[in-house]
């Protein structure tokens, strides 16, 4: 399936791994090649209207179309209900691997001055507005008065950072959030032409585990 891999699967849900370069789920009017699509091939199921978004179907969170990694479709009305509360309620952990630029470039445009320098432990919070031609781009708000409409902060906690390696970790996720977040640092992912990062071979960002609670334990998937 296009380089799809089932990382696991119950009677509930499936955990798949995205490859760079496929969309999560078709847009309104498009059809064929997305991940919801191909996995649809083994788990027809999936299929179902679920959520607001009837041809989103089973698919609890997306990743950007150059992103690879690990994400959840529920098999169930009720396994999808559930997984979406939990994710409002920000119980589930996504992390994610960065391949960053190392020396720091603080001369991208539409960005607030940075919050502070790359490090361990730092957790940068924002809102956000579309941003550049075509709206392709976001860049975050840190003043309510740009943004009187939104009150959702989106923060992405970085567990660890070395050598041009960070770990990111979110709960709530905005279109484009972690590489918009590490930019403004100064510090853009690898082949992320769109955010100030040089061109390369892959694109430097990976999920490569999710954990939330379920049935009374923890859940932890792992690419």
């Amino acid at each position: 399936m296009q380089g799809i891999r089932i990382l696991y699967e119950d009677g509930d849900f499936i955990a798949a791994y995205k490859p760079s370069g496929m969309k999560s789920v078709p847009l309104k009017r498009e059809r064929g090649g997305t991940l919801l699509e191909e996995l649809a091939l083994l788990y027809p199921e999936i299929m179902a209207p679920y959520g607001k978004n009837e041809w989103e179907g089973g698919i609890i969170h997306r990743l950007d179309n150059p992103t690879r990694g690990v994400v959840l479709a529920a098999r169930t009305k009720e396994a999808y209900d559930e997984l979406i509360l939990l994710q409002k309620l920000d119980q589930i952990s996504k992390y994610y691997k960065a391949d960053v630029e190392e020396e720091r470039n603080s001369s991208a445009i539409g960005f607030p001055e940075a919050p502070e320098a790359m490090r361990n432990g730092l957790v940068i919070r924002s809102m956000f507005r579309s941003y550049g031609e075509g709206r392709k781009a976001v860049r975050p708000v840190v003043d309510p008065s740009r943004r009187p409409d939104s009150t959702a902060i989106y923060q992405s906690e970085v567990i660890s950072y070395s050598k041009g390696r960070a770990v990111v970790m979110i709960t709530k996720g905005f279109r484009h959030q972690i590489r918009c977040h590490l930019s403004w640092l100064g510090h853009p992912i690898k082949g992320d032409l769109l955010y100030g990062g040089k061109d390369a071979e892959e694109f430097g960002l990976e999920a490569f585990s999710v954990t939330f609670p379920w049935k009374g334990k923890v859940k932890s998937i792992t690419a």
